[in-house]
């Protein structure tokens, strides 16, 4: 059983290596119209009208976060910026989930080059108005008000659906790109063996940088979320099967200190999640290496501390056997994921196709789709 440090060395891993999953996804509020945050209450003394943007327990935002937020929506959201600037000084408790909220549309659009990310705020922008719309033409009675709502909500519809259009066709060109990028990988993997080993044990040998250059990528809202009972059970079961150290740690954690277990849970999930769509034999060199990614961890961690010439080489040595595993391990996981990219291509393109087609026809079916009377609670 490993002792406390080696514990946080490996929790502090996972945090760096498992948290950031599918970096490239927007929120789902910008993506799916039925998404987009549900209309608040009306207007008073400390709270501004407008959609609630609601979230799960949270930590409170960082002032690097709220600065970053702040500078953002001044920028593109000047509406949610007046909202955000009322709340933080009226409700900070209040503020704090929509801090979030904006920081993590901030860091998923920042990857895209300037034209695709005015697009990507759009859409956020047009579901938000759209949720609003909506929610006006509910409340409305009175015909000629519903049918100048009804209209002004085709038009916030056409230009979400432009919007995503736009993103949707630069997803294109990023997926086929990235297909280049990991054919050239995968080929060098099988070709170059010797090449890629040394180059690895090159960079995990290298001192380590004195300040991180990597902006965070999430809010740390994230990490106090808990999972839900099926999520949980679903990486209790993973563990069990596949990492039984790691759940026993988890058992023990969960025993001793719950908050970090929850943490921990919440760090292995992404794997578990990635395993899923692998077959067998690939799932397998992905736990393997994903074990051997916290060996290799904890080894370099060693070789920094160990003073004594002779036994830092032969952690050195241990290293570089750990890491040619590594590298066998790397190689079907790396073809697997190839492949499901060159398949995520070819079902992109096919979308993009078909929205360009059938334009008119998928904004007609919105409209009447958001148009459409509340059904009636049973």
């Amino acid at each position: 059983m490993p002792g406390r440090e080696q514990l946080s060395r490996i929790m502090c891993f996972l945090a760096a290596g498992l948290c950031v999953v599918a970096a490239g996804a927007l929120p789902a509020s910008a993506t799916d119209p039925s998404a987009a945050a549900p209309p608040g209450p009306p207007a008073t003394a400390s709270q501004p009208a407008g959609p609630l943007l609601l979230f799960g327990p949270t930590r409170p935002p960082t002032p690097q976060q709220t600065e970053t937020v702040l500078a953002f929506t001044r920028q593109h959201l000047p509406e949610q910026y007046e909202q955000l600037r009322r709340l933080l000084s009226e409700d900070p408790d209040r503020a704090a989930p929509m801090v979030h909220r904006l920081y993590q549309l901030y860091v998923n659009v920042r990857r895209f080059p300037a034209e695709i990310r005015e697009a990507a705020i759009g859409r956020y922008q047009a579901n938000l108005a759209i949720s609003w719309a909506r929610r006006e033409l509910r409340r409305s009675e009175d015909p000629a008000e519903r049918k100048r709502l009804t209209e002004r909500l085709a038009k916030l519809i056409t230009q979400q659906f432009d919007h995503e259009q736009t993103v949707k066709e630069y997803e294109v060109k990023r997926y086929a790109q990235r297909v280049v990028e990991l054919s050239a990988e995968v080929e060098q993997l099988r070709t170059n063996r010797s090449q890629v080993i040394a180059e690895r044990m090159q960079r995990l040998l290298a001192p380590p940088p004195t300040t991180s250059s990597r902006p965070a990528a999430h809010p740390p809202s994230f990490a106090g979320r808990p999972l839900t009972p099926e999520q949980t059970a679903e990486v209790t079961a993973f563990t069990r099967q596949y990492m039984p150290e790691l759940h026993r740690q988890l058992q023990k954690l969960q025993k001793d200190n719950p908050a970090r277990a929850t943490l921990l849970l919440r760090r292995v999930r992404p794997l578990v999640v990635r395993a899923r769509r692998y077959p067998s034999e690939v799932r397998e060199a992905a736990i393997d290496r994903h074990k051997m990614n916290i060996s290799i961890f904890a080894a370099v961690g060693e070789i920094r501390r160990t003073e004594d010439p002779a036994k830092k080489e032969k952690l050195i040595r241990g290293l570089r056997e750990l890491v040619a595993k590594q590298f066998d391990y790397d190689q079907p996981v790396k073809e697997f994921e190839t492949k499901l990219l060159k398949q995520q291509l070819a079902e992109t393109k096919a979308e993009v196709e078909r929205r360009r087609r059938d334009r008119q026809q998928i904004i007609a079916e919105r409209l009447a789709r958001f148009s459409a009377p509340r059904p009636e609670a049973s």
